[in-house]
């Protein structure tokens, strides 16, 4: 019985170290992605890792990579995502890069993935985008962008977006928005514009929006 939990103390002790190797991870590559991540498919869970940087061979050495649909690099300490060359699964239709501390993102990695449907962004520091940041991406129709530095956003951006349904940008610093700015995203279910500063809503700002639900506005001045 003492035998059995020392053992057990022992098998514990190395857990938890292995389990603190995890968290305390700052660079991911191909090496040491199913070491730090959980690789299973269809899911590459990164969550929580202590991620600060991903080398441009990260998703290069996947077994199958079209069979992943999500990736999770959710709640790590990244600063900015700039890779094109990352071979990543084109198939890809959910991404979470939520609670990072993301300045910039590229449009030519998020254009990368034109079968993609979920992005979760929120809880960064991003406070603009280059006009083709969401090109292409007409499959998209959830996008988090709530709990950033927006102030000022340009309907260009998000023009191909038309299959957009829930779009959430609570929780920024948006004072206005053009009376145009949703002409292209139709099918929109529901709008999340609360704790912004909006001191004013244009007349016609949700006029053309036949499917839309829910729009809250919580919060503004």
């Amino acid at each position: 019985m003492k035998l059995t939990v020392k053992y057990f103390q022992f098998k514990v002790l190395i857990l938890s170290f292995l389990s603190i190797q995890l968290i305390l991870a700052e660079d991911l590559d191909a090496d040491n992605l199913k070491d730090i991540c959980s690789v299973r498919i269809p899911t590459i869970d990164c969550r929580d890792r202590g991620i600060e940087s991903i080398a441009s061979d990260t998703f290069s050495k996947l077994e199958n990579p079209e069979a992943f649909y999500a990736i999770d690099l959710s709640f790590n300490e990244l600063t900015e995502i700039d890779f094109i060359e990352y071979p990543m699964p084109s198939s890809l239709s959910l991404l979470n890069l939520e609670s990072n501390k993301l300045t910039s993102i590229s449009e030519r990695f998020i254009n990368q993935f034109q079968n993609l449907g979920v992005l979760y962004l929120q809880n960064n520091g991003l406070g603009r985008f280059e006009d083709d940041t969401f090109k292409g991406l007409n499959k998209l129709v959830y996008l988090d962008l709530k709990e950033n530095k927006f102030k000022i956003l340009k309907k260009q951006v998000f023009s191909d977006l038309s299959g957009l349904r829930d779009f959430y940008l609570a929780r920024n610093q948006i004072k206005n928005l053009d009376s145009d700015f949703f002409q292209n995203l139709e099918n929109l279910n529901t709008i999340d514009l609360s704790f912004n500063q909006f001191e004013k809503i244009p007349e016609n700002l949700f006029q053309n929006l036949k499917e839309i639900q829910f729009i809250n506005l919580k919060s503004n001045k």
